[in-house]
C-alpha cells in the first residue's frame, strides 16, 4: 500500500529535480558566458585607453 502511494509521485519527483538540474546548468553556463564577455571587453577597453608610449599600437584582434 504505502508503495503504490509513493510510487505515485516518483514521475513529479523526476521532473522536478531534472528541472533543477537544468536550471543549474544553464544559469552556470550563463554566468561562466557573461564573466568571459566581461574579461574581453575590460580588456579591450584597458588597450584602446592605455596612455600612448613610443610603442606602436596594435589593432584589436579581430573575432
Amino acid at each position: 500500500m504505502a508503495t503504490k502511494s509513493v510510487s505515485r509521485y516518483v514521475p513529479l519527483l523526476g521532473q522536478a529535480l531534472a528541472a533543477g538540474l537544468s536550471f543549474s546548468a544553464m544559469k552556470l553556463l550563463g554566468n561562466s558566458h557573461i564573466d568571459d564577455c566581461y574579461r574581453v571587453v575590460s580588456e579591450v577597453l584597458r588597450q584602446t585607453t592605455a596612455p600612448e608610449t613610443d610603442a606602436p599600437r596594435q589593432p584589436p584582434a579581430e573575432p
